[in-house]
């Protein structure tokens, strides 16, 4: 940044505290500096600003130099105003500089990465909605998801709810087991829209009161009036998403697929730019007697689908894991590793199409090679060249 962009950076925001009449009117639009424009639009959303808030906005990068400048920032308001307008300054950063960002980081491991943008994406009346409230339960308990996957951190939870009447709500809380110590916040009907400047502002307040660790929205077309297959404006809609989540919570947005047929990732309802812009898409669908939680889009390893069951009383409700396809074929290919002894690739693949278990060739080699010393034994015979075997991992006969 240049003496000259710091000087006048310095000069606004040393008006901004002393409320100079000079600044009223002033807005974002009319700036170009990210910094700036933060406190203009905070002192709009709040009225006067003060130090407090200018320290709580402004990134460490800047804080200490500006923080120095505050007290012998000139006087020329409007020469400075018309520095920070005339152009847009772009900071480049260096390889040293993207090492030091910080690894990602699970909340719920591997299903939740802390500061990230999911979409979890499934028919209406599929159970997306107790599914999402399973893994608020986690967040809040640490009890692991699905009595599965571990909680690496638990906090706060605020809860957008656009959707849920009041007493169906307070019944599936009830049904889940949730008590009233936890700490989850909602916004319940209170018309919260993200492309509503003001609105936006007052839900950012309320995250900064929360501090939550993840906000959950229920739904996507309900905290927005853009046209949901018009990819400029769903883009200003994901952009908010992205703001939330780079200010500290982890998100999950629930959202709606289209009818129809067609593959997963052409299901969700609206422009490609909603899953383009978040970080991982995952579905609900109904799969057999299962309901499948799968990863649709991912930044990281996709996920293996998940079968599950909702099993819902008068009195309870439980989301039950019950295991992963790989789960199911590692398990019928050890059965049959434990009736053959060492078995090639191709026996193993006639073996589970005997029982009625169909999974291409190059699929099931990727898929037992993976498995090797933690659920069966196998390796190439002796001669290089030579086919895979593959034997039960505890086999007294051990390999080839």
């Amino acid at each position: 940044m240049t003496s000259d962009r710091l000087r006048a950076e310095a000069t606004i925001l040393a008006a901004l505290l002393k409320d100079d009449p000079r600044l009223d009117g002033l807005t974002v639009s009319d700036l170009q500096v990210p910094i700036v424009r933060e406190i203009v639009s905070l002192r709009a959303s709040r009225g006067k600003v003060n130090l407090d808030m200018v320290h709580e906005y402004l990134t460490a990068r800047y804080l200490r130099e500006i923080t120095e400048m505050l007290d012998r920032a000139g006087e020329n308001v409007e020469g400075a105003l018309e520095e920070l307008k005339r152009d847009r300054r772009y900071e480049l950063r260096t390889l040293q500089d993207v090492f030091q960002y910080e690894q990602p980081t699970y909340l719920i491991d591997p299903i939740l990465i802390e500061g990230t943008v999911s979409l979890l994406g499934a028919y209406t009346g599929s159970g997306k909605t107790i599914a999402s409230l399973s893994i608020i339960k986690s967040i809040l308990t640490g009890e692991p998801l699905w009595r599965k996957y571990p909680v690496l951190r638990t906090g706060p939870v605020l809860l957008i709810d656009e959707e849920t009447p009041q007493g169906f709500l307070r019944e599936r809380i009830e049904r889940m087991g949730f008590t009233m110590d936890l700490p989850l916040y909602f916004l319940h009907f209170q018309a919260v829209r993200l492309d509503q400047e003001d609105c936006f502002n007052s839900l950012m307040d309320k995250i900064e009161d929360v501090k939550p660790v993840l906000v959950t929205i229920d739904s996507l077309i309900r905290v927005h009036r853009q046209k949901e297959d018009d990819a400029i404006q769903m883009a200003s809609v994901v952009n908010r998403l992205r703001k939330i989540a780079n200010s500290g919570p982890t998100v999950l947005v629930i959202h709606h697929h289209k009818k129809g047929e067609g593959p997963l990732s052409q299901k969700l309802r609206g422009s490609s730019d909603i899953p383009g812009g978040v970080d991982i898409e995952y579905a609900l669908v109904r799969k057999d007697e299962y309901l499948e939680f799968s990863s649709v889009k991912t930044r990281t390893q996709p996920l293996e689908p998940i079968r599950l069951k909702m099993e819902i009383s008068k009195k309870e409700i439980e989301v039950i894991y019950c295991g992963t396809e790989v789960e199911e074929i590692l398990g019928e290919v050890k059965d049959l590793l434990s009736e053959q002894g060492p078995t090639g690739i191709g026996e193993i693949a006639k073996g589970l199409e005997d029982r009625g278990i169909e999974i291409g060739i190059n699929k099931l080699r990727d898929l037992l090679k993976r498995a090797i010393d933690r659920e069966i034994g196998g390796g190439q015979q002796n001669t290089k060249g030579k086919p895979w075997l593959f034997w039960p991992l505890d086999s007294s006969r051990g390999g080839p």
